[in-house]
């Protein structure tokens, strides 16, 4: 329901690794953005693909290895913004923006506007539509509509809470009791 921002994608080579964490980097100082770097010797990461047929079901990978990256935290009502690389420079994760606003979603959005150049391949579905299209009042308009029904659930559910934070960093639209 929330508004969520899903990508994946594959750096070009280890220079264009080093490049983009660089970058990525100095976009978040510049905002005020906590990073944290992603440095793991072993870790599973499932990932759920699409084949080239495009008529064929989607499938789950299971990838055991090394991993870096980065993650941010763009704002306290954000998901973190995760970009952590397998040892052939894929990631693949997404980021629920809904509560902390059009701005920040747009600023998420220029990230990879900015950083698009140094991957092989990167695929963003924007459930906002910003990515494709760059019109900030439409944006605006979709965070206020969302806001609404997400808000017109939570009445229909007595108890409930809105914008709950997990554990994990993600975060729950509504929470029933």
């Amino acid at each position: 329901m929330g508004l969520t921002i899903h990508y994946q994608g594959q750096l070009q080579s280890e220079a264009s690794c080093e490049r983009f964490l660089t970058l990525v980097k100095q976009f978040a100082a510049e905002r005020n953005w906590p990073a944290h770097a992603i440095d793991e010797a072993k870790k599973q990461l499932t990932r759920t693909l699409q084949p080239e047929d495009p008529h064929a079901d989607e499938y789950e990978e299971v990838y055991l290895g090394p991993t870096r990256g980065v993650y941010l935290l763009p704002h306290p009502e954000c998901e973190p913004l995760t970009f952590e690389f397998d040892r052939d420079l894929f990631m693949q994760d997404c980021c629920k923006t809904q509560f902390a606003g059009a701005a920040v979603h747009e600023q998420i959005i220029q990230l990879f506007h900015k950083t698009e150049n140094l991957f092989e391949m990167l695929d963003v579905q924007d459930e906002a539509e910003f990515w494709e299209k760059g019109d900030v009042a439409a944006l605006e308009n979709t965070f206020a509509y969302t806001r609404m029904e997400i808000d017109k659930t939570a009445a229909e559910m007595p108890g409930s809470s809105v914008a709950v934070l997990t554990p994990s960093g993600r975060i729950l639209d509504v929470l029933g009791e």
